[in-house]
């Protein structure tokens, strides 16, 4: 035993070999899998849009925030809160439930504030104009309706009240005082509003991109330095070469932010040749991530080899430092539709992706390393799973092959959460809420050390 940690101590990387992180953690859930059928009227839209997780002091638990099937053929907001293990956390909700007909049609993205009351923004065609509206909900911490939030916990709004179009909610941005940066689309163009943390919306006109591209939606938020945010949105019919851009403004002033270009807005360029992902097809933006201080976007294709991943970076302060790599292991494609991406919670340089991957698709999960010191650049780390996504299925209703997606994604410590979509039976539009978390603790003698 002494020398198992002398030798430990000699080569602390031994201990990765016994805390694997591309290894399910069967101390979660069902052999480190959860699944949560909500079955209100239908089943069709039942999945998880954002996985959301409390701090250790807290209890480590986590909030699915989603969407599920309710009656009259409708969408509502689902909610579930789970402890740390998987199992439903009862104090939450009905059960560790909450289905809300907040009369949405989509849920877009969804965010903690500085109380853990939960911000949900999405689309809604139930304002009573002609045409849909932003829509935002704010529920407290144990689930409730929050009527301190624009008196009934939700709101709808258009970026631009005197043209009466399609405004369509993308992500939402919580700033220090529990205000909300709300970002979305509208005349194929990307807007950013500002909401009060009573529920009011600002006065102040919305700020619209001054892209020359036509917006698709609006994909994800990341905060940066000096009270400044970056918007990532996408572009409609993904050209091979543009498939959309990045926008950096400042929270104060909604103004764009010159420090990164000179109009705030970058586009994210591909490669359209033969060495592009894809071979030329269509690209998708999906994630943001920042990481030292270099802003990276990542997607995937529709290509003739299956959804290939790419990834685009740029300085935060300097866009003209870009890098564009499709992502290879071993000289071959990496084959995945990469949904969601965190950074890790160490200084090791990596960042994990996760979304779909395998015929038929189920849960992924990838890590990247840097490949300079510049950070300028990823590629797919040979140390776990062999450079090679890790997937795993769920189980299906009987003589159905399993399916799954991954849209959401959460890192603490070794521990990567994937939230999305279990497919149950594909004929009958069967889905469910889906988790899974992978990375395993090294054995508890060597974790809590020796007499």
């Amino acid at each position: 035993m002494r020398m198992i940690v002398s030798l430990l101590l000699l080569f602390p990387w031994a201990l990765g070999a016994l805390a694997a992180e591309s290894d399910l953690d069967l101390t979660f859930g069902t052999s480190g899998k959860v699944t949560l059928p909500y079955d209100v009227a239908g089943t069709l839209t039942d999945r998880i849009v954002k996985v959301l997780r409390y701090p250790d002091n807290f209890g480590g638990k986590y909030v699915a925030v989603g969407t599920a099937s309710i009656a009259g053929g409708g969408i509502g907001i689902a909610l579930a809160r789970f402890n740390s293990d998987g199992s439903l956390d009862t104090t939450f909700g009905i059960n560790g439930k909450v289905v809300k007909d907040a009369c949405m049609s989509e849920v877009t993205h969804a965010a903690f504030d500085s109380n853990f009351r939960i911000v949900v923004v999405g689309t809604t065609p139930c304002s009573g104009n002609a045409t849909t509206d932003v829509g935002v909900i704010r529920f407290t911490a144990t689930g409730a309706d929050d009527t301190a939030f624009a008196g009934d916990g939700g709101l709808a709004f258009k970026y631009d009240p005197t043209s009466d179009t399609n405004d369509r909610g993308g992500a939402v941005l919580v700033l220090s005082d529990d205000s909300l940066l709300v970002g979305g689309n509208k005349n194929f163009s990307a807007w950013i509003q500002r909401v009060s943390s009573t529920g009011v919306v600002s006065a102040l006109p919305a700020v619209q991109t001054n892209s020359g591209a036509v917006i698709r939606r609006m994909i994800d938020v990341l905060p940066g330095q000096a009270n400044s945010s970056f918007w990532l949105y996408e572009e409609v019919d993904q050209t091979s070469i543009t498939p959309g851009a990045i926008w950096k403004i400042n929270n104060a002033t909604l103004g764009d932010d010159t420090t990164f270009a000179t109009d705030g807005e970058v586009l994210v360029t591909v490669s359209g040749g033969s060495g592009s992902c894809g071979a030329g097809a269509d690209h998708a933006l999906s994630a943001l991530v920042r990481f030292g201080t270099r802003i990276y976007a990542f997607g995937y294709t529709e290509g003739a080899f299956g959804g290939e991943t790419f990834m685009w970076g740029a300085g935060e302060n300097d866009s003209s430092n870009r890098t564009y790599r499709c992502l290879e292991t071993n000289s071959n494609r990496v084959n995945m539709t990469t949904l969601a991406a965190s950074p890790s919670s160490d200084a090791g340089g990596s960042i994990y992706l996760a979304g779909s991957a395998g015929s038929p698709e189920n849960f992924a999960l990838l890590r990247v390393v840097h490949t300079d010191a510049a950070l300028r650049s990823f590629t797919p780390d040979l140390t776990f799973n062999n450079g090679l996504p890790v997937t795993v299925n769920f189980s299906a209703g009987s003589g159905q092959t399993p399916q799954s997606d991954a849209f959401s994604l959460v890192r603490h410590g070794n521990k990567s959460v994937l939230a999305g979509l279990r497919v149950f039976n594909l004929a009958s539009g069967d889905f469910d809420f889906a988790m899974a978390r992978f990375g395993t603790d090294p054995p508890e003698v060597f974790a809590n050390g020796f007499e």
